[in-house]
């Protein structure tokens, strides 16, 4: 075939079954070609406008935690500490000194460590699942123990990270994905709190919700067996970190449905993926199976057990607390000696309590407003994008339950609660505007418009006469009286588009412009706060670690009590010393006289650090003078040098503290003598 014929009949003649003649086609002289642009101007434009409003959300955010970070540590964040650094040297069991010393007179079974540990029978292991405290593990391997307290605002960000992943793959919008994660910090909720301190709440939904994104649909491309066992893996392991969040399986097995009910994939297939979503989520709980197994000898008994033991109701008595009170306002942890090893915490008795206070929690952070537009966005998700619901309402409505059976409203137990919500609203604003579209492309754009309109009314109207913000919490940020009137009035404008142009994507141009003005929110929140750090960081921990090995013996215990704080946990971890609270000799039954002797007969000198006006006090030293110990006073702590000595607790400004030396004017032929006995022995 003669080249010189244009392609364009070549083709024709080939498709026809006959050859075109250069002779018989007269040469066409090629038209110039039309400049077409290389790239996309609009869609590359919007990439560079959300990656530059990420990164300033992002950057501006870690900012403003890093300022908030505390060092201060609480009951948990101690027990995942040492969990993790027993892992790193390759045991599960722990060893504590103290312990071994009062091993003859130690109940059986008994809490120890403030309450994170249990000793039982001769071993002492976490009451915690190992998830956290492996990952804790890692990053202490990795970066050392002076970034540890940057463990948790790495989660916290990822998280948010993951659920714009996961508002994209339902919506398709990442800008959407961005208002999201907007009110999530937005909203006071206070989930930000649990990044600012070591607690395994965030990175449990962290590793559920990659679960969840990655059982979404990609592209229309189908499921496949080792993406459902990933999944199934991150949903496991969130359970390995937190038991409970074995409750995300009910969402993961609703979207697992809808996506098998829309693509039908070949009965072969079906066995595959339900055994990778088993086979992932048993891989994922593998490291709780070990540790059980070790630490109570069945692989499905949970060393938190004791949560659940009473959940129905029966007559058991009630954890209350006895003994005289300092005089002053505690809202602080104290630990139990009702029971040996405290529990029961899960109790369907709680309910009728517990439940108001979560619901006063959701209605504090969101509004009932947003709680309203969240209403609407379940009931459009419903009929608009399935999946959305599935992944979103069942999970809120089991888990809101279940958490009302624990034993007082916690925030950070609805973490999930709360990021579902934010999800919901943002579908609340923008579903109505799809919904519009929708309906012009079946029902007309007369009916489209007529709709619009209604939902243009309504949010002018709900923006204008909104109810006033409830302040049941003391801290409720401004940014929610902004929220309650910017979002039902960005709803209003984007259905009054609507009205005007049914046919096309409105919510296309108001995802961003809202979400870019959620974003400068949050980085003038952020701002704000960047001034105000924490009053206990790395300066601080250093610095009451200095004066306590100055005013201790290098081998030393130390005997305090919650009332001032969390002193224990803390001179522990940071200082290096082993220590305890009266609680704990409560519990065990056990004077402080026996216990005393028995620390010295095993070579520590006992110290005592107690609130000035704390009637055990006179009770106790009176005690150890009477048994013939000698009781020294070495320290008068005013209010303001309260750190110094490990006490920084929020509900009081600083107290007048004592640190006394426990000796015995007696030989150590005679403290081990004394030592032999068993409490109450002559």
């Amino acid at each position: 075939m003669d080249r010189r014929v244009p392609r364009a009949d070549r083709r024709r003649a080939a498709r026809a079954g006959t050859a075109p003649s250069a002779k018989a086609t007269p040469r066409v002289r090629p038209r110039a070609a039309v400049a077409r642009p290389a790239v996309d101007v609009l869609p590359l434009a919007m990439r560079v406008a959300f990656a530059g409003a990420a990164l300033l959300f992002f950057v501006m955010l870690a900012r403003a935690i890093e300022a908030r970070i505390t060092w201060y540590l609480a009951v948990d964040q101690f027990g995942y500490l040492q969990f993790a650094h027993d892992l790193l040297r390759g045991k599960v069991m722990h060893e504590w000194a103290p312990a071994r010393l009062l091993a003859d007179a130690l109940p059986l079974r008994t809490d120890m460590l403030a309450q994170t540990y249990v000793w039982d029978h001769g071993e002492l292991y976490c009451r915690y699942a190992p998830g956290f405290p492996l990952l804790v593990a890692a990053w202490l391997a990795l970066f050392g123990d002076p970034r540890i307290s940057f463990l948790n605002p790495a989660v916290y960000l990822a998280f948010l990270g993951v659920v714009i992943a996961c508002t994209w793959r339902l919506t398709g919008s990442a800008w959407r994905g961005m208002v999201v994660a907007a009110l999530m910090v937005l909203c006071p909720t206070r989930m930000y709190w649990w990044s600012l301190t070591l607690t395994r709440d965030l990175s449990s939904h962290l590793f559920a919700f990659t679960g969840l994104y990655l059982l979404l649909p990609v592209r229309g491309r189908r499921l496949t067996a080792g993406r459902v066992l990933a999944a199934g893996s991150a949903l496991g392991y969130a359970a390995s970190i937190r038991n409970d969040a074995v409750l995300y399986l009910i969402s993961a097995g609703l979207v697992l449905v809808l996506r098998w009910f829309r693509s039908r994939p070949a009965r072969a297939r079906t066995p595959a993926l339900a055994g990778a979503l088993v086979g992932g989520v048993l891989l994922g709980l593998l490291p709780t199976f070990v540790f059980n197994g070790i630490a109570t000898g069945n692989p499905l008994q949970p060393t938190q057990g004791m949560e659940v033991a009473d959940f129905l109701p029966k007559s058991t008595p009630s954890i209350t607390e006895s003994g005289p009170k300092v005089g002053h306002p505690s809202r602080g942890w104290k630990g139990g000696a009702v029971w040996q090893v405290q529990g029961g915490g899960l109790r369907l008795d709680n309910f009728s309590k517990t439940f108001p206070g979560n619901w006063n929690y959701m209605r504090s952070g969101f509004s009932p407003l947003l709680l309203g537009i969240a209403t609407l966005g379940a009931v459009l998700a419903l009929i608009q994008r399935p999946l959305l619901f599935a992944l979103t309402v069942p999970y809120m409505v089991v888990a809101f339950l279940f958490y009302s059976c624990w034993a007082r409203p916690d925030q950070r137990y609805i973490i999930g609660v709360f990021t579902c919500t934010c999800l919901l609203i943002t579908e609340g604003v923008f579903g109505p505007i799809d919904l519009v579209r929708r309906i012009a492309r079946g029902w007309g754009e007369t009916t489209a418009r007529n709709t619009a309109a209604a939902f243009a009314v309504a949010g002018v109207a709900v923006a204008v006469f909104r109810a006033p913000i409830p302040q049941s919490i003391p801290d409720t940020m401004d940014a929610l009286s902004v929220l309650v009137w910017i979002l039902p009035l960005a709803g209003a404008v984007g259905a009054a588009a609507a009205a005007m142009m049914p046919s096309r994507r409105i919510s296309a141009v108001l995802a961003p412009a809202l979400a870019i003005v959620l974003v400068g929110i949050t980085i003038q929140q952020a701002n704000a706060t960047v001034a105000r750090r924490a009053p206990f960081q790395q300066p601080q921990a250093e610095l009451a670690r200095d004066v306590m090995r100055r005013a201790l013996e290098p081998k030393s215990i130390v005997i305090t009590t919650e009332d001032i704080g969390r002193p224990a946990e803390n001179i522990e971890y940071y200082g290096g010393f082993p220590s305890l609270y009266v609680t704990d000799l409560d519990r065990w039954k056990l004077n402080v006289g026996y216990v005393t002797t028995m620390f010295m007969w095993g070579g520590y000198r006992p110290y005592l650090l107690l609130h000035l006006d704390a009637p055990e006090r006179a009770a106790m030293i009176r005690e150890l003078e009477q048994g013939g110990a000698k009781v020294e006073k070495i320290a008068d702590i005013p209010p303001n040098r309260n750190m110094e000595y490990f006490v920084a607790a929020p509900f009081h400004r600083g107290l007048p503290l004592v640190l006394y030396r426990i000796s015995h004017p007696v030989g150590e032929d005679a403290i081990r003598t004394i030592g032999r006995k068993r409490p109450g022995s002559p």
